[in-house]
C-alpha cells in the first residue's frame, strides 16, 4: 500500500494494493489447504519463521510489492529504512528474526505516517544509515533488485511504501523527487 508522507493516500495505489493483498491472500490460502501451511513447515502451530500473527500478516504483505508505475519517469530519488535479520544470506551482525524484523520495519512505517520526521526514524530503526541517513539518491530501474524496482517506482514524489522484502532484510521507502 502507498501513503503520502502527509499521510493521505492515493486512491489507485489503495486499491491496486489491496487487489495485490488479496491475491497474496488467496495463495496463502491455497497453501495452507493443500500443502500444510503458508511459507513452509510447520513448527507447534507457528510458521518456520516462528512468527505470530502480526509477523505473519506484516510477511505476506511484504511478499507483495506494488507493480511499478508505468507512467514513472528514467529516474526517481528514494530514501530508505532497511531492517536486516538474522535469517539472511548477509545479516551484518543482526540477530532478530525475520518476523521480528518485519513488524520493526511496519511500527518504522506507521510512526513516519503519524507525523514522525523522516530523518529521526531512519536513525531509530534502519540498520543501514550512518553513511546516507537512508538516501539511495536518484537510481533507475536497473540500479534496485525487481522488488524494490516494482516499490520505488510505484510512488509518487513522498509516498511511502508498505514493508518490501528484499535480500537485504525488509524496507521502507520514500520516494523523495
Amino acid at each position: 500500500m502507498v501513503d503520502r508522507i502527509d499521510g493521505t493516500r492515493s486512491s489507485a495505489a489503495f486499491f491496486e494494493a489491496q487487489s495485490q493483498r488479496l491475491g497474496a491472500a488467496c495463495l496463502c490460502l491455497f497453501a495452507a489447504f493443500f500443502i500444510g501451511g503458508c511459507g513452509g513447515a510447520q513448527k507447534s502451530g507457528k510458521d518456520a519463521s516462528g512468527a505470530k500473527a502480526a509477523q505473519r500478516r506484516c510477511l505476506e504483505e511484504a511478499a507483495a510489492p506494488p507493480k511499478a508505475s508505468e507512467n514513472a519517469p528514467e529516474r526517481v530519488a528514494i530514501s530508505r529504512i532497511l531492517v536486516r535479520h538474522a535469517e539472511l544470506d548477509k545479516p551484518h551482525g543482526a540477530t532478530r528474526t525475520r518476523g521480528e524484523a518485519c513488524v520493526r520495519a511496519l511500527e518504522a512505517r506507521d510512526e513516519l505516517r503519524d507525523g514522525m520526521d523522516w530523518s529521526d526514524m531512519v536513525k531509530a530503526y534502519s540498520d543501514d544509515h550512518t553513511k546516507t541517513d537512508g538516501d539511495l539518491g536518484r537510481v533507475t530501474k536497473k540500479d534496485l533488485s525487481p522488488k524494490l524496482m516494482r516499490a520505488a517506482f510505484a510512488l509518487e514524489v513522498k509516498e511511502l511504501s508498505y514493508v518490501v522484502e528484499t535480500n537485504e532484510g525488509f524496507q521502507i521507502i520514500l520516494r523523495t523527487e
